[in-house]
């Protein structure tokens, strides 16, 4: 389900009911073994940028994203058993866009 959030960000949420766990590391992963990156993209700077980049992750196996425009943010959560970062990053990138920063996930990618 893709709700705006009414503050410029967009999410894709599949994770109703779903228990966060926050680790010592800054990860954040869900009881289900998904885990959450955050990808800091400084160019994405208005909702048509952002437009297309969840529409560039909606060809990734996410389990639920947000763009946030404003910050330049994106974080994605995954099944890391079925996506890899450097899926979610090369999407990013193919939508026009380069990712600086990634923070959280499993930094093998």
């Amino acid at each position: 389900m893709e709700r705006d959030t009414g503050t410029g960000a967009s999410t894709r949420d599949g994770t109703a009911g779903q228990t966060l766990e926050e680790s010592d590391d800054g990860k954040t992963a869900l009881a289900d073994g998904a885990t959450t990156v955050r990808l800091s993209v400084p160019d994405m700077d208005c909702a048509s940028c952002a437009g297309k980049v969840e529409s560039a992750l909606s060809g990734v196996a996410l389990t639920a994203s947000e763009t946030h425009p404003t910050t330049g943010r994106v974080v994605a959560t995954f099944d890391p058993e079925r996506t890899a970062e450097a899926d979610i990053v090369g999407a990013v990138e193919s939508a026009g866009y380069e990712v600086v920063a990634v923070e959280g996930g499993d930094g093998a990618d």
